[in-house]
């Protein structure tokens, strides 16, 4: 029987799985994270030829060639996947099945669903890549035609408009018909593409719904967080004067009174990205739940 996906239950129940697994999250993510920082800090450091160089980051031609930045770029990227897929197919096993989080103080590991967790996030790019440029090809031949001297203005901007209004909507039927890809993954240790696709099959709005009501709900959420950081302001102005932060900020001066607010500051900060990333992972998982049909649990049992 087709499942139908609870839009407000998913898209709040999401945000109570992230603020629910805060600490859960920081243990389970603070070894691949730490370990993205040494990856990149490599990464930058080879690109500048034993030097760190950022300057690519600022559109600029990189210092060691476009074929070997292709592929060190590539190969950092592969690397990058392999540190979080323990971590991302956990936390979505935890929203999914209602699962325990690992045990240790770290998490790391590469066993046969990381790798396929890898290769389907590959897999994903490709088709998703093919689809946007399918989707959005009448937009480019729009706009081409209209750049040559038949094109009609009083035709090609509304069907510009049409055009990109339909690579929107197909860009968006995607993402959405899409959505429990990763989450089969995790929860049924299996890479199946169509299966995901079909296990959407008329939850279409649902999901763009859930979507859009999480997106509300994030807003709120960051607006919580910014209010703490608002406390933090008022409380240095209680006790230094906004003179002192206003005089700290233009001269980039440091002093003592500054170590509570900026501790204060990076733990609200910290705080907010484990719940969006606990909220995140989770909304998946959730999705998948919602819609899971019982050959799925046969999967998972088996």
């Amino acid at each position: 029987m087709e499942r139908k996906l609870p839009v407000i239950e998913t898209a709040t129940g999401a945000f109570g799985f992230g603020f629910q697994n805060i600490f859960t999250v920081l243990r389970l993510a603070w070894l691949p994270l730490v370990l993205w920082v040494l990856l990149y800090s490599a990464y930058f450091y080879v690109l500048g030829g034993g030097a760190f160089d950022f300057s690519v980051l600022m559109g600029e031609e990189p210092a060691v060639g476009l074929a070997a930045y292709s592929a060190l770029e590539l190969v950092t990227v592969v690397i990058e996947m392999f540190l979080f897929a323990a971590f991302t197919l956990a936390v979505i096993r935890m929203a999914a099945l209602g699962e325990d989080a690992p045990g240790g103080v770290a998490y790391l590991r590469v066993g046969g669903n990381e790798v396929r967790y890898v290769l389907g996030i590959l897999l994903y790019i490709l088709l998703f890549l093919i689809f946007t440029a399918l989707a959005f090809a009448p937009l480019v031949g729009v706009v081409i035609y209209s750049e040559t001297e038949a094109g009609d203005a009083a035709w090609t901007i509304p069907a510009m408009v049409a055009a990109g209004a339909f690579g929107f909507v197909a860009f968006t039927w995607f993402l959405c018909r899409t959505a429990t890809f990763v989450p089969v993954i995790a929860a049924e240790r299996r890479l199946a593409f169509f299966y995901a696709f079909g296990m959407t099959a008329g939850n279409f709005w649902r999901i763009v719904g859930a979507s859009l009501m999480f997106v509300v709900v994030s807003v709120f959420v960051a607006l919580l967080f910014a209010f703490g950081v608002v406390l933090l302001v008022v409380a240095i102005n209680f006790t230094v004067g906004m003179d002192a932060l206003q005089t700290a900020v233009e001269q980039i001066q440091f002093a003592s009174w500054m170590v509570a607010p900026l501790v204060g500051a990076v733990i609200i900060c910290l705080m907010m990205m484990l719940v969006f990333t606990g909220a995140y992972l989770g909304f998946g998982g959730l999705i998948y739940k919602h819609l899971a049909d019982d050959e799925a649990s046969d999967a998972r049992d088996a």
